[in-house]
């Protein structure tokens, strides 16, 4: 397979001096292939095929590579158009020959970076070439040490947890065997998703924190590891925060060129849609990840469509109605319900199986009385006490930063 991904990453690097049209088809074709049932049979080893692992795993870390391929491609054909749109006297034209001998080492580099080459995560060429060329790169910082055993120490800790949870509490293998004609236990379902999700979590720690640690001792540093979930409210954030280099490199080569948010709702709808639908090809294609993937596209347009209402007419109805305080509970319940819907979304992606949204009918059977009332109150007070607890949070992160830009211009202002 290494033989085949340098070919690939050259292929993709030729192709950017002609079109990054070319550069999409190579990649996606790359990412269809991989998908496939008898490229799947090549690469078979025995514990890859396992149900579960193979679609939460495997496709993403596959993932990565081919996502490096494509962002050094994209990158490279950006800055060669930039090139040829000066005027002539000043442009400097490169021949095919020219440009691999100028720009095929550092992306090579690039793809096959060491720290993230066997797990990932993606950073973009764009960033790689930023971080690479900083002069303060490789000077020794006097506390580097300090901080490498104390990222080291959280992650050891944190394995050390994952590992109790997947040998003692096995959480996902109940999700799993949940049928639909069968009564679950209320709180042992809650418990269970909210484990399993917090399971989840700890294994892209683990994948984004170890390239990380190793690639700080380079002087580059990585994409941070996943925020806790426990604390992220609505879909927006969990895409910015959870699996931050998917996020980066799907906002810098698919969301930001199709237009984003500054031409209008037809072509942010339009780049939402292409964003996802890359996630669904890049997690695996299969009928449960399409159905995650669908489901994530238009529950996103809907915040993004709640939040302008919002911003347009309700917050300055509200303000006038009721006070501050009360204003932020109403929005914490209506946060803490859409909390509680939207969650089960994921294990669909995690179980690997569409009858995962049965979770959403057995959270709300309270409501047709076949359990008592009372569970889902509190399981609805506790999505509110999250959201509130995270909206305090949010506030004080925020003091917290207007404060050291307060004393860094101060001092700005004193030198």
């Amino acid at each position: 397979k290494s033989l085949y991904l340098l070919l690939l990453f050259c292929g993709e690097i030729v192709l950017a001096y002609f079109s990054w049209a070319a550069v999409w088809a190579l990649g996606l074709a790359a990412l269809m292939l991989q998908n496939s049932n008898h490229w799947i049979d090549i690469l078979d080893t025995g514990t890859l095929s396992q149900k579960g692992y193979m679609e939460s795993l495997f496709y993403p870390i596959s993932g990565y590579l081919y996502c490096r391929c494509i962002s050094a491609g994209l990158s490279l054909n950006q800055m060669l158009r930039d090139q040829r749109r000066q005027p002539a006297d000043e442009a400097q034209q490169l021949s095919l020959l020219q440009f691999l001998r100028l720009h095929l080492p550092r992306a090579l580099a690039y793809g096959f970076y060491l720290p993230w080459h066997f797990s990932g995560p993606i950073l973009t060429f764009a960033d790689f070439c930023r971080e690479a060329e900083r002069p303060d790169r490789l000077v020794w910082k006097p506390n580097l040490l300090l901080l490498l055993a104390w990222r080291a120490t959280r992650l050891l800790v944190w394995m050390l947890l994952l590992q109790v949870l997947h040998h003692f509490l096995p959480v996902g293998a109940f999700l799993e065997s949940i049928r639909s004609y069968e009564s679950v236990p209320y709180k042992r379902l809650v418990f269970s998703m909210y484990l399993h999700g917090q399971s989840f979590m700890l294994v892209y720690v683990q994948l984004y924190g170890w390239p990380g640690l190793v690639s700080s001792i380079d002087g580059v540093e990585l994409p941070h590891w996943p925020d806790c979930i426990s604390r992220v409210y609505t879909y927006r954030q969990m895409w910015r925060v959870f699996d931050r280099g998917l996020a980066s490199f799907m906002y810098s080569h698919i969301y930001i060129p199709m237009g984003g948010s500054r031409h209008g709702i037809v072509r942010q709808v339009a780049a939402v849609a292409a964003s996802f639908a890359f996630v669904s090809i890049y997690h695996g294609d299969s009928t449960s990840v399409r159905i995650w993937a669908a489901l994530n596209a238009v529950h996103l347009l809907l915040e993004i469509a709640a939040c302008r209402l919002y911003e347009w007419k309700l917050k300055a109805w509200l303000s006038r109605r009721v006070s501050p305080a009360n204003h932020q509970r109403l929005v914490a319940y209506i946060i803490g319900f859409n909390l509680a819907v939207t969650s089960c979304f994921i294990f669909v992606f995690l179980i690997g199986d569409v009858s995962a949204l049965l979770f959403i009918v057995e959270i709300f059977k309270p409501l047709l009385l076949y359990r008592p009332w009372w569970h889902l109150f509190v399981g609805l007070l506790l999505t509110y006490f999250t959201v509130q607890l995270s909206l305090r949070y949010e506030e004080c992160v925020e003091a917290k930063r207007k404060k050291v830009n307060k004393i860094r211009m101060n001092m700005t202002a004193k030198y």
